[in-house]
């Protein structure tokens, strides 16, 4: 009985680091992205908020 729920922690555990690595790394490319599609249109995702930021950002481009 024990040596089943160490096994299905461990399982968990694992799964759970490669779904958080998964998503980790796709977001952070996706927010890398976006950054650099901002800071080269000269408007920041800070500085204006939501989709008028992100208009922004590609208008001045």
């Amino acid at each position: 009985m024990t040596r089943k729920i160490i096994r299905t922690a461990a399982f968990a555990g694992i799964s759970t680091t490669v779904a958080n690595w998964v998503s980790g790394t796709w977001l952070g490319n996706r927010l890398a992205r976006l950054s650099a599609t901002h800071v080269r249109g000269g408007a920041t995702w800070h500085s204006s908020p939501g989709a008028y930021g992100l208009l922004a950002g590609f208008h001045h481009d």
